[in-house]
C-alpha cells in the first residue's frame, strides 16, 4: 500500500507542480503551454496561488503534504490508512467546494465576504494540473479505503470501483442536479418554487407527436423511452451469458 500511495502522491505533485491548472484555451495537446508556464490562463497551480493570489487552490497541496507526512512517518498501518482516507477526503471536498463557489464570473454565494482580490474576478473551468491532481487524490482515498480492509485489500478493486463513482458523480448526477436545482429558479436566478410545476408539466416535454410520424415526442417521453429500453437490453444481455454459462 505504501508503494501505491508514494506513486500517487508523486502523481498529483506533478499535477499541482508542473502541469495547467485551469483549461488552455489553444489546447493541452498543442503543448503551446510549455512555452508560457507562468502565464495566468496556462500557469500550474503552485504559480496561481503564489504569484497570482488564488490561495483557495491550495487545498490539494496541503492534502497532498498532509497525506505525505503520513506515509513518511507512520507507524500504524491500519491508522495511517484511516488519515490517508480523512485527509484525501478532505481535499477532494474542500476542491469540489471552491469550484462550485468561485465560478468564471465570480463568486456564487457569499459575496459579501468574496469580494476583493482575485476571489472577485473568478475562475474558468479546470485542466490538465486539476484532473491529474485531483484522480491522485481519489486513488490515495482508495488505496487507504483498502488498507482498511474493504474490497479483500485489493487496492486495484478499490480504486476502480472510486473511479466509477467520480465518473457517475461527476457526468451524471451533478448536471441532473444542476438543472433540477435551475427548474425551481427564475430568470434572475431566484428561487422561485412555483415555477416547477408547470415548466414540469409543460406539454412541450411530455407531447406524444412522434406517435403520427411526423413529428418528435417530448424530451420525458423520449428518456422514458430509453430507460426501458436500456432496462430490457440489459435483461436481455444478463440473461444471455446467464444462459451460456449454464448450459455450456
Amino acid at each position: 500500500m505504501n508503494r501505491i500511495t508514494a506513486r500517487w502522491l508523486l502523481v498529483g505533485l506533478i499535477g499541482f507542480f508542473a502541469l495547467p491548472w485551469y483549461m488552455v484555451d489553444s489546447g493541452f495537446w498543442t503543448f503551446a503551454w510549455v512555452l508560457h508556464p507562468g502565464a495566468q490562463d496556462s500557469a500550474p497551480a503552485i504559480v496561481q496561488v503564489l504569484y497570482y493570489g488564488r490561495w483557495w487552490l491550495a487545498g490539494p497541496l496541503l492534502a497532498l503534504l498532509g497525506s505525505a507526512l503520513i506515509w513518511r512517518f507512520g507507524a500504524d498501518p491500519l491508522k495511517n490508512a484511516r488519515w490517508q482516507v480523512a485527509i484525501s477526503g478532505a481535499g477532494l471536498l474542500l476542491t469540489a467546494l471552491e469550484g462550485l463557489i468561485i465560478a468564471r464570473h465570480g463568486p456564487t454565494i457569499l459575496k459579501g465576504l468574496l469580494t476583493h482580490g482575485a476571489v472577485a474576478q473568478g475562475q474558468i473551468g479546470f485542466g490538465a494540473g486539476a484532473m491529474v491532481t485531483l484522480l491522485a487524490l481519489l486513488f490515495i482515498l482508495t488505496t487507504g479505503i483498502s488498507g482498511l480492509g474493504k474490497g479483500r485489500g485489493d487496492a486495484f478493486v478499490t480504486g476502480l470501483i472510486g473511479l466509477i463513482v467520480a465518473l457517475v458523480g461527476v457526468f451524471v448526477f451533478y448536471p441532473v442536479a444542476h438543472i433540477l436545482i435551475s427548474a425551481f429558479e427564475n430568470k434572475s436566478g431566484t428561487f422561485s418554487p412555483m415555477l416547477f410545476f408547470p415548466r414540469f408539466f409543460s406539454a412541450d416535454i411530455w407531447n406524444l407527436n412522434c406517435l403520427n410520424f411526423h413529428d418528435e415526442c417530448g424530451p420525458a417521453i423520449n428518456s422514458l423511452a430509453l430507460a426501458l429500453l436500456t432496462g430490457l437490453g440489459s435483461a436481455m444481455l444478463g440473461l444471455s451469458f446467464a444462459l451460456i454459462c449454464t448450459r455450456t
